[in-house]
């Protein structure tokens, strides 16, 4: 192989890896001459797509995970804030997208740039081929320009999707709440109206039942409530112990279920039902299409009086 096809095999791999970019310091690495970059610019073969940046002509439109590593690529910035968080997939992509730099970093004119003398390690993230910040890191860089309940919101989703704990994330806004960081107070504030248990939230789908429940104004419930019944130690969705009331969230996925876990699912309900619990099940397409119908009968157990005495 000539060394023609082995500088062009090689920049083709970086860019496969860069969603079809590259950089021009890595042309020169892979054998182009700078001369041969220019002259492929004048020529059309390849189009630069922000500053040092490049990619061939004739590949596709730019969606949006391409633009934001375009500019990463050219200035080494960071992907911060509700950009990281887009990553994450627990906001939309957002209108502008936001980098942390340091402040030794030229800014970027396009973009909305927070800058810091120093982001510790632990605050930098490597995800989906992305140098982000960590999930804490960007909520607090995000909280800036949310509204309360929209912030506790997402302190519940990113939980529930294990990319934070709660506590963590309260004890990093303490550590750098100041008067020019308002994004902290704003989460600290925020966590206040966070679901207590709502760590122990396992999915989206849970969080979609604690919030119907929250605005049907039930009673808080137990979340993932541990409770030893028929001989064995079980995990009840959302539980009220003090009257012995289990709300189960049945989504449904024919791969992932089995026989075993359908008949353990039964001799757990019955194990429950013998203990004198009441059992209640909401489904995903009831949640799509009547979820406060189909919690009413849980409502009207739940605003009965009678308290029946709970034994672990």
């Amino acid at each position: 192989m000539d060394s023609n096809s082995t500088r062009e095999r090689r920049l083709a791999e970086i860019a496969a890896m860069q969603a079809g970019l590259f950089t021009i310091a890595q042309a020169v690495t892979v054998g182009f001459s700078r001369q041969t970059i220019m002259r492929r610019q004048r020529s059309g073969q390849w189009t630069a797509i922000t500053q040092r940046v490049l990619r061939p002509s004739i590949a596709p439109p730019l969606d949006w995970r391409g633009r934001l590593l375009a500019e990463q690529l050219s200035t080494s910035a960071i992907v911060a804030a509700e950009s990281a968080l887009a990553l994450y997939g627990v906001l939309a992509e957002p209108a502008i997208d936001h980098f942390v730099v340091t402040r030794s970093k030229r800014n970027l004119g396009r973009y909305i740039v927070h800058s810091t003398r120093q982001l510790p390690g632990f605050d930098i993230w490597t995800y989906a081929g992305f140098r982000v910040t960590s999930p804490v890191r960007s909520i607090l860089l995000a909280a800036e320009r949310m509204e309360s309940a929209e912030l506790a919101d997402l302190i519940t989703t990113c939980a529930a999707r294990r990319l934070i704990w709660i506590e963590g994330l309260l004890r990093r806004a303490h550590e750098l709440d100041s008067r020019w960081r308002v994004g902290c107070a704003r989460v600290i504030t925020a966590v206040d109206a966070v679901h207590p248990e709502a760590q122990r939230l396992r999915n989206d789908w849970e969080q979609a039942v604690l919030a119907a429940l929250s605005d049907a104004s039930l009673p808080e419930p137990r979340i993932n409530y541990r409770l030893h019944v028929g001989g064995r130690w079980r995990e009840l969705d959302f539980a009220w112990p003090e009257q012995r009331i289990d709300l189960e969230f049945d989504g449904f996925d024919p791969h992932a279920s089995t026989r075993a876990v359908f008949d353990d699912d039964r001799s757990r309900q019955n194990d429950l039902v013998a203990a004198g619990w009441k059992v209640f099940r909401i489904t995903s397409t009831t949640m799509s299409t009547g979820i406060q119908a189909a919690l009413v009968p849980l409502a009207a157990q739940l605003r009965c009086p009678t308290v029946i005495p709970h034994m672990e």
